[in-house]
């Protein structure tokens, strides 16, 4: 009986190693019911955070910290400091418990772990400069270390914070190198992947980049096949379930979208928000309109909504025959300032849409004009030549999109053409 928890705890290590969460999880639940330990317990959320159940593991991680000591506890502090913020959005959790990480380090020598705690202190902190010191601190502890799971989580992180800072080239050259090292299985952890991934689509969600997310996406099929599926996070999941509905791949999208509310619940309400947003975009696109008036249900009218949220219940008015009401809708959300740039451009194409459905072709030339403005650009030629750039990306391509459409209501045939197929090259 002495040796059964260690039986089921190396089986459980051996689960969670070649990616089979499900046995791992029946391990270390054999090895809790025949003794309590603080590895069956970490193991457990390990087990559990791969299956999506975040309420669960979060539950077993924070008992795994309260049975470890020193080192143990530490690598804890610094999971569920970055669970808590990107799963939750509890950022007085992460911070907690990103603190509570450095203060156990005080009594250790310097080493990865240390590099870490920094990693988690910097993860989607507000403050950019200040993450970007943090996490190059946390690339030099990785190299010094030889330590290559906390360098690629580095390097990735890294990238996504000069994304954010406008150094779009630097910074996917970054995402590139982690994710392409991460999945050729340059890494001891199949967690570094996780990291690296969630990096990459939230980089390419602020950069509206679909097209890189979607190359990397692809690249991930073979480890998705193996291993499930990688973005672990609400949010990760949530801009991986609008990759595959841009791409087409509806029945994929459903799922990982429908998995991203079912994580998001108890999340913070705008993450959750989000979800049923994006949920409900792809339920207009497959032309379920009642389930998606189901999931924007206390976002109509008189109710604060959100961006996304917004730009789905005009769809549905304009999927239900409503252009004015999707028309009025877009405006009310275009005259506040400080949207996201993607966002804007999602408003402006689908106002385009919404005014030529009401007959109004001037004032969707005008939001195509606005459009093409947002993306930087002038004229057609600017269009074709913008698109396959990371500024320009899928912004450009709905402006040339925008324009096309609007050319073709006014009868301008030879320049609608020309200007959709610019669309369709970028």
């Amino acid at each position: 009986m002495g040796g059964e928890p260690d039986a089921s705890l190396a089986a459980g290590a051996a689960s969670l190693a070649a990616g089979r969460w499900g046995d791992a999880r029946a391990a270390f639940e054999a090895s809790l019911a025949a003794g309590e330990s603080a590895e069956a317990c970490f193991g457990l959320a390990s087990a559990l955070w791969w299956l999506g159940e975040s309420h669960a593991c979060v539950a077993q991680g924070t008992r795994a910290y309260s049975l470890f000591r020193r080192q143990g506890a530490v690598q804890c502090a610094v999971w569920l400091s970055i669970t808590y913020k990107a799963d939750f959005g509890n950022v007085a959790a992460a911070n907690g418990w990103a603190r509570r990480a450095e203060r156990l380090l005080e009594a250790l020598d310097p080493g990865p772990l240390h590099g870490w705690a920094l990693v988690a202190r910097a993860y989607r902190m507000p403050d950019l400069d200040a993450a970007e010191g943090l996490t190059d601190r946390a690339a030099v502890m990785a190299r010094d270390a030889g330590d290559v799971d906390l360098e690629l989580v580095a390097l990735a992180q890294l990238g996504l914070i000069r994304v954010g800072k406008g150094q779009a080239q630097e910074g996917f050259a970054l995402i590139d190198e982690a994710m392409a090292a991460a999945l050729a299985g340059e890494r001891s952890s199949l967690d570094t992947v996780v990291y690296a991934c969630c990096d990459m689509l939230t980089a390419c969600e602020l950069a509206s980049d679909v097209e890189r997310a979607a190359q990397w996406c692809e690249v991930a099929d073979a480890f998705v096949a193996t291993y499930g599926c990688p973005f672990l996070y609400a949010e990760c999941r949530m801009y991986y379930g609008s990759v595959l509905t841009a791409k087409g791949r509806w029945r994929d999208a459903d799922r990982e979208l429908t998995a991203a509310l079912r994580i998001a619940e108890g999340a913070g309400a705008g993450v959750h928000a989000r979800a049923r947003a994006r949920l409900a975009d792809l339920r207009i696109r497959q032309g379920r309109l009642e389930e998606a008036e189901r999931l924007l249900v206390g976002f109509d009218e008189g109710v604060a909504a959100d961006a996304e949220t917004t730009l789905s219940l005009a769809a549905l008015s304009l999927a239900r025959g409503d252009a004015p009401a999707a028309s009025r809708r877009l405006r009310q959300r275009l005259r506040q300032v400080g949207e996201h740039r993607a966002v804007l451009a999602g408003a402006l194409d689908l106002l385009v849409d919404a005014c030529l459905a009401s007959g109004e072709v001037e004032a969707a030339y005008a939001a195509a004009a606005r459009l093409a403005d947002l993306a930087g650009l002038a004229g057609l030629a600017d269009l074709a030549g913008a698109a396959g750039t990371v500024a320009g990306g899928r912004v450009a391509a709905l402006a040339a999109s925008a324009r096309g459409r609007v050319s073709m209501a006014r009868g301008e045939t030879e320049a609608s053409v020309a200007q959709l197929e610019a669309a369709l090259a970028a």
